[in-house]
């Protein structure tokens, strides 16, 4: 069967929180492109350029699956509780097949001058998604977490050689309020998953880069600065490694997952 067909061939209908970010954008193009139907909020919140945000959401209007895009886009916040019911409530005759929850305040740095921003946002935002799911039925849920969770295991990889990160390390240390944001959004999965017997699925994306990413991320800033014959500002001893993962790959990941 492939991805985005369902039980008798019909394509399927989604709802994506946090449409407009990079990662949320770049899979809703993706399953519009092949005719899923997908219904997406956003805050649009100032994080980083609006306009940019705005721009993801106007090249929904190009995709061959622009149909199934009109009209179904709303700014909502996944904290307003009240808001996200009426969403699910407004395309519950459509039977949803799965809640894709790419919603969330990045960054590291800025979660150490505002860790209550990403409490609310990632860890309360994400409760809302999941009791809405739980109380629509829908039957499954896509939530998208961060390699950061895996924080400082330098313990552990000191005893292995420099390698790809596997699953059975364990996510602990989590050095930010981001990171451990996340981990309690996979905490709650788990729960959810468990106590209400919930098909949930979480993927811990490794720095994804690409077209229209966000300008806050080290690549962005690099093309900037060597557009502009500036140098690299590089912090640290430049000896530091960093996992990267293409945006078309992990679209492609994303969507065997679901």
């Amino acid at each position: 069967m492939e991805p985005g067909i369902i039980a008798g061939g019909v394509m399927a209908n989604y709802l994506v929180t946090g449409c407009a970010g990079f990662i949320g954008s770049a899979v809703s193009m993706a399953l519009l492109k092949r005719g899923d139907t997908v219904w997406g909020i956003d805050n649009l919140n100032d994080y980083y350029s609006v306009k940019l945000k705005t721009w993801r959401l106007d090249e929904f209007q190009k995709a061959s699956g622009f149909a199934t895009w009109v009209g179904w886009f709303n700014e909502v916040d996944i904290c307003d509780k009240v808001s996200l019911r009426c969403v699910l409530q407004a395309v519950a005759g459509h039977r949803l097949d799965a809640i894709l929850h790419f919603a969330a305040y990045p960054g590291v740095r800025k979660s150490m001058e505002d860790p209550g921003l990403y409490v609310q946002n990632n860890v309360i935002g994400s409760i809302r998604v999941l009791e809405a799911a739980k109380e629509f039925g829908v039957p499954k849920v896509f939530m998208a977490s961060s390699s950061s969770v895996y924080g400082d295991n330098a313990g552990m990889f000191e005893r292995q050689p420099v390698k790809p990160c596997h699953e059975n390390y364990l996510p602990i240390f989590q050095l930010s309020p981001y990171s451990a944001s996340k981990r309690m959004m996979e905490h709650l999965a788990s729960i959810y998953a468990d106590t209400y017997d919930m098909n949930i699925a979480v993927a811990r994306y490794f720095t994804v880069y690409g077209p229209a990413g966000r300008p806050d991320m080290a690549y962005m800033k690099f093309i900037d600065r060597i557009s502009r014959g500036e140098p690299i500002v590089v912090y640290g001893d430049g000896e530091q490694r960093r996992d990267m993962t293409y945006i078309s790959d992990a679209v492609e990941a994303t969507l065997r997952m679901i």
